[in-house]
Parts: structure tokens; sequence; C-alpha cells
């Protein structure tokens, strides 16, 4: 608390400072000014007041004042455009109604004289009685990978826009939790760095005297940048529009299960995944060529061992891209479940005019989910459990497809938790394969070995001692075993004489 005095030829003014009685961020200001000559009761003139703690635009706003004994006048004022102008209120039976128009804060101004010609006179702030505020965030949507730091920007005001300093802001992915204040203008920032996508994000500005929380949510998605598989005729790159592609391979024209009789497929097939996705969401994706296709080219997938044509789901705005609408457990996705994941093998071709094509043949299109591909790892197995330094050791896979429609998928070896290498491998529907690697190590130790997620067990690499150091040592030893015999034989002949 503050007081000041004036004193002014017969009359005195004191001032006090005192918390407002809607916020603590506010002060109220107490007046009282008086007659020298006469006696000033320095105390509170009124009795009670009550300000309203919360309001609708267009609603009426009872303000109710007792004064206390002794105050014979008494008017009350109120403004809602913080000062800048002032109405007179009208006493009734049930108190003092204001009209609340489009405002966040009212000012309340009560002036009152007792009979000594004492003037006493109560402004303070009510802060916002709506409660409300404007929480806004920008961008709502994020694209970036894990590890990645993004800047996400918002600004947090009361509903006439004014920024609301020092109020608390979080945000939140559900395991950390972040803090910012707003400046004078309201505005804050967050650096949050990605930990997995996609994620959601909730920022929060917090409940504080009267203002009400308010929460706002940003989905931070896959980063949509190029992913690209080489080819026969160089780098293909493949783009999702959220999600994360991953597993993305490409089989050769050479190498596809499905007859293209009567097309070209001259960039063979690929076979990709998109994760990270919510359930049934839908993802676009971008393929990009390194030289030109026909315009009017098709989409096909491989399923069953037949062609399917997917061209009522793809695009192809110009002869190096294609786009694909694909939905995750719907068109597009090979697993047909919405878990997710979308499983997607396809090719591009066009027609091989060289060659005379069957009219009544006809490659069916995709209407609906398609039929599931399900290739597993049965087993995993080593060729030896123990080699020589250098020595080769072959890990063999055994790799089955139990769905309905044939298969792509991309197996992977781990040497102690790190990827070695990776293989493509196409099954058909009911059919398995076996994938073969060779690892070898230099270095002495054990080495565990998995096959994507399923163990082929582990191997040793003896200390190995080279043969011709051992034979080396061995002359040696030989040397000085001669050394020394004859240094004895000398030295007992010299003691006989």
């Amino acid at each position: 608390m503050s007081e000041s005095w004036n004193v002014s030829g017969s009359r005195g003014l004191l001032r006090v400072h005192m918390p407002s009685l809607a916020t603590i961020s506010n002060w109220s200001t107490y007046e009282v000014n008086f007659n020298l000559g006469n006696h000033a009761s320095i105390q509170p003139f009124i009795r009670s007041l009550v300000l309203p703690s919360n309001y609708s635009t267009g609603e009426k706003i009872i303000l109710n004042v007792v004064p206390a004994d002794g105050i014979t006048i008494m008017t009350v004022e109120y403004s809602f455009n913080k000062g800048a102008t002032w109405r007179a209120a009208e006493k009734t039976p049930a108190g003092y109604p204001l009209i609340a128009g489009a405002a966040d804060q009212l000012d309340i101004r009560i002036t009152g004289t007792d009979a000594n010609g004492n003037i006493y006179k109560y402004t303070s702030p009510a802060a916002a009685l709506s409660g409300q505020v404007k929480l806004s965030v920008a961008p709502q949507s994020v694209a970036g990978t894990p590890g990645q730091t993004v800047e996400i920007k918002g600004r947090l005001t009361t509903i006439e826009g004014t920024g609301l300093k020092g109020l608390a802001v979080s945000l939140s992915d559900g395991n950390n939790l972040q803090y910012t204040s707003p400046d004078e203008s309201g505005n804050f920032s967050f650096a949050y760095q990605i930990t997995t996508v996609p994620q959601d994000l909730v920022i929060t500005s917090a409940a504080a005297g009267v203002y009400k929380a308010e929460s706002v949510h940003v989905l931070i998605s896959g980063a949509n940048a190029a992913v690209p598989v080489s080819t026969s005729l160089g780098m293909v790159n493949f783009t999702t529009s959220s999600g994360t592609i991953t597993d993305l391979i490409n089989v050769p024209p050479d190498g596809m299960q499905c007859p293209a009789d009567g097309l070209i497929f001259p960039y063979g097939m690929f076979s990709y995944n998109i994760e990270g996705l919510a359930p049934s969401a839908t993802a676009y994706v971008t393929i990009t060529t390194p030289t030109p296709i026909p315009m009017g080219s098709t989409v096909f997938k491989c399923q069953n061992g037949n062609l399917v044509d997917f061209s009522q789901f793809a695009q192809q705005p110009d002869p190096n891209t294609f786009i694909l609408t694909l939905k995750d457990g719907g068109q597009g996705d090979a697993d047909g479940v919405a878990n997710g994941t979308i499983v997607d093998p396809c090719g591009m071709a066009f027609a091989d005019t060289s060659r005379h094509r069957s009219s009544s043949a006809q490659i069916p299109r995709v209407q609906g989910p398609a039929p599931i591909a399900n290739v597993v790892i049965q087993s995993a197995s080593l060729s030896a459990a123990k080699v020589a330094a250098g020595a080769m050791v072959t890990i063999t896979a055994e790799v089955a497809n139990k769905g309905t429609a044939d298969g792509i998928t991309q197996i992977k070896l781990y040497v102690n938790g790190e990827e070695e290498a990776h293989q493509g491998v196409s099954v058909k529907s009911g059919g398995a394969k076996s994938v073969v690697f060779t690892v070898s190590r230099d270095e002495p130790g054990r080495y565990t070995v998995y096959v994507g997620s399923v163990s082929a067990g582990s191997f040793t690499v003896d200390e190995f001692v080279n043969p011709d150091l051992i034979l080396y040592i061995s002359l040696l030893l030989l040397l000085l075993a001669l050394i020394l015999g004859a240094a004895y034989i000398v030295r007992t002949r010299l003691q006989e004489y």
C-alpha cells in the first residue's frame, strides 16, 4: 500500500492505492478530498461493493454498492473502454444496472460526499469480466522428422485483442511439458524438438485471476522430404503428404511377379510402406521419375499374380510425375487394415505398341480394399557358431507369404543391433523363399545376428595367432637353447683345466 498527501489552501487530498477487488494485477485508487478545518473520517465510504465475475455481450450487469453511514450523496460511473468515456449509472431498487458491450474490462468510479463536505472517490479497474481469452497458434500443422527442432509461434490476448503479458502458456506432447510467457503484445514462441511422428501437441494458456484457460492443438506430421530409390534408369523420388515412407525398394522389370503382356514397365515395380498415419487416414504420394513416361500411362498393382488397374486413384500431371491417393485400410493399402500403415506395391506402365494385345484381356480396376499380402520371416540360421578372423559366415532366412496377395518386402540383417545389409524380395501368395546374407569380422568377439525381428543366433570370432609367428618363435627358442648348451660345454671344459 502507498499513500500521498497534498495540501492546497484550505483543503487536503489523500490518495491510497491498494489491490483491486477484482484482480491482483490492477490497483484501486481511493481518494479523500476534505476540508482542513473539518473533521475527515479516513475510512472506506463504501460498506459493500459487489462486482460481476463474468458476463456476456449485451447482458445487463447489476452492480451492488452500499454506502457507509454518513455518506449523503453517491454517484456511480462506469466505463467499458478503459476510462476513455464514462457513463453515469442510474440507481434502482436492484442496484446499478450496466449494459455490457463487447468489452473485456469494466472500470468503476464511485464518488461520495459526507455531511461535512468531504469528497470520497473510489476508482477500480475490474479486469476481464468475460474471462475469455484468444489463443492463436501458427502453424497448426508442422511437418518434420524425429530429432528436428521446429518453432511454434502464438499470441494470447483478451477478447478485445489486448496482449496478456505474463500469463503462463504451456506446450505438452503427453510426456514433456514446456512453459513460456507472452510479451506485451501477447506474442510467444516454443522451440520443440520432435520425438516421434505423428504427434499431437497441446498448447494451453493457464487460468489466472478471472481469465479462463484456453487450449489449441498442433499436429506434427512426417516430413514430406523426397525418399529416393535407385533404378536402372536413375533415381526415382517418392514423397508423401503425411506419415513417413519406409522400406522403399525397386523390383526391376525382369524381376516382376505379374505378367506384363502388352505393357512396358520402364521402372518395374516399387514397394514401400507409409507409417505413422492416423487410422483410416488418406495420404497423397507423389512419384517423380528422372526420364519421362508417356502421358496417359497407367498405375498398376500386382495382386495374386495379376495386374490390377489403379488409374482411378492416380493422376499424371506431367510426363515425369504421378500422384496416388491412398487410404489406410482402403484403396491402395495392400494389408487392407486401418492400422496407421499403408502397404503399397505399384508400378507405372504404358502400352507396348510393337506387340498386339488381345482386346479381350481385361485388367480389373481397384474398387476397394485390396487383397492382403503377409510376407513374414519364419526362421533364420547361421552356417557356423565359431570362425576364425576374416572367415565368412552365411545367414539364411526362410521367408513366406501367408497372405492372399503377392507381396514385396525388404529383409534387413542386423549384427549387434546395427543394420548390416538388406535385400528386396518378392513372394507369391502362399509361396516361400530363402534369403541369404554373408558377413565376416576381423575382430575377436561374439556377434549377435537378427534377420528382421527373428534371431539367427550368434557366432564367435576366435583369437587368431599367425602360424609364421609360431615358427619364428620356435626357431628363436631353439637357437637360444643351442647357445646356452654351447656356453655350458665351454664353461665345463675351462673348469677342467
